[in-house]
């Protein structure tokens, strides 16, 4: 394609009416802070532009709030625990 194009002159693409970029927190779809480092830009039609900016704490993922493997907890009377504890001995 570039042999076929070289004798033309390169023209950028005009942005259309209507249409504007903004650099935005891929986390959480809100205006960038302008020192976040993993920021993108991206493409908005002007009424449809988020509004807010993202707070520092927003875009970092809270190690608690990750959902886990929730297993069924047993509930155990101590007399019950330590008659087991001895049957595990005796089988030793």
């Amino acid at each position: 394609m570039e042999k076929v194009l070289q004798h033309l002159p390169e023209t950028p693409m005009a942005q259309p009416e209507g249409i504007v970029s903004a650099r935005i927190d891929p986390k959480t779809g809100k205006l960038a802070p302008p020192k976040q480092k993993n920021a993108i830009f991206e493409i908005f039609r002007k009424e449809y532009v988020p509004t807010e900016y993202q707070k520092p704490d927003q875009g970092r993922i809270n190690p608690f709030d990750l959902e886990t493997e929730k297993k069924p907890v047993r509930l155990t009377n101590p007399k019950e625990t330590k008659k087991k504890k001895k049957e595990d001995e005796n089988i030793f």
